[in-house]
């Protein structure tokens, strides 16, 4: 899955929230995670590296973080993601499939 689609995800998992009922830390964490989601998200959490550079982003900018979530920047950028209708699928040969299967979806 690419960067732009899990950034995508996440933004619209943050504004499914209701910001009302986070506290001032909380949303500040929120703004912090979208504005370096990039590079946290290049980041395995083998060792640890992604809540390293977490935490060493929130020591680095923990008074300078609004406590206002704005998640509009990204949102033009999430509408040129188009999605492809699927008319056919072809699955095989793998376990459970000893020859290949086509399968066809009709329109609804």
């Amino acid at each position: 899955m690419s960067i732009l689609v899990k950034k995508r995800d996440y933004l619209q998992w943050v504004s499914s929230l209701n910001l009302d009922d986070l506290s001032d830390t909380e949303r500040k964490l929120l703004n912090l995670l979208i504005a370096n989601f990039d590079d946290i998200a290049l980041l395995g959490t083998y060792n640890g590296a992604r809540a390293k550079k977490i935490g060493k982003l929130v020591e680095e900018s923990h008074e300078s973080l609004a406590n206002n979530v704005l998640i509009s920047s990204f949102q033009g950028e999430s509408d040129s993601l188009s999605h492809t209708k699927i008319s056919e699928v072809s699955i095989g040969p793998f376990r459970g499939f000893t020859s290949t299967e086509h399968y066809t979806m009709k329109a609804v």
